[in-house]
């Protein structure tokens, strides 16, 4: 039996299985490296546990704040402009709250009022862009005048004193009558273009109502919070 171990053992080595290399470890020694790797490995465990603390304090630290937030948010949004001061649940007996019935008089007389209107705005409309076109041809022409009129026939005599008049009387009437009445004019019309045609255009007074920022508001949430 020996011998075939011998054998055995002669046949592993030529095959460099068993090396002089690496030679057997000891058993003492191959508990105490397990001892190391087992209190390494617990280390890496209770750091592991650790950060995972810590990252669930930071995870509730974050949802704390996002409902901070949110209850900020919900005390001030823009909220629906109703036709009324007061809310549904304020006014049971509200006329919104009734559905109506349909009455063929009533939407046909809303209707041709509406009519009317856009009728209407649309002749005013075109009052205001052809007074604009008037008012850039008015210019045009008191240019033209002043210009033949008044320049050209002083112009025309060889007197200094009658040319200087004549050139004085041109800068004064395009200084002050062409320039600084014509722009304060044409600047009326455009203001009038915009705070009426395109008010009664494009404007309904509908929307959302507007909550300015306050510091008083903070202070009301946080001590709802607290």
């Amino acid at each position: 039996m020996s011998r075939k171990l011998r054998f055995f053992k002669d046949q592993i080595s030529k095959a460099g299985l068993l090396s002089s290399v690496h030679p057997v470890v000891e058993p003492d020694l191959e508990l105490e490296e397990l001892e190391i790797q087992l209190a390494k490995h617990e280390h890496e465990l209770i750091e592991m546990n650790a950060n995972s603390e810590k990252l669930q304090q930071t995870y509730n630290e974050i949802l704390e704040f996002k409902l901070v937030l949110q209850k900020r948010f919900q005390c001030r949004t823009y909220g629906l402009l109703g036709t009324s001061e007061f809310d549904l649940d304020v006014e049971p007996d509200s006329a919104r709250q009734h559905h109506e019935e349909f009455n063929f008089s009533e939407v046909f007389v809303h209707q041709m009022i509406h009519s009317i209107e856009f009728v209407l705005g649309a002749v005013s409309n075109m009052a205001s862009y052809l007074r604009l076109w008037a008012l850039s041809l008015a210019h045009s022409e008191l240019s033209t005048v002043f210009y033949e009129k008044v320049l050209l026939l002083a112009w025309g005599y060889d007197s200094f004193i009658i040319r200087l008049i004549g050139l004085a009387v041109f800068a004064f009437a395009t200084a002050f009558i062409l320039l600084m009445m014509e722009t304060l004019s044409a600047f009326l019309h455009a203001l009038r273009l915009h705070w009426v045609e395109f008010q009664n255009k494009f404007y309904h007074g509908d929307g959302y109502k507007f909550k300015p920022f306050s510091f008083a508001l903070l202070t009301d949430d946080n001590d709802y919070l607290n």
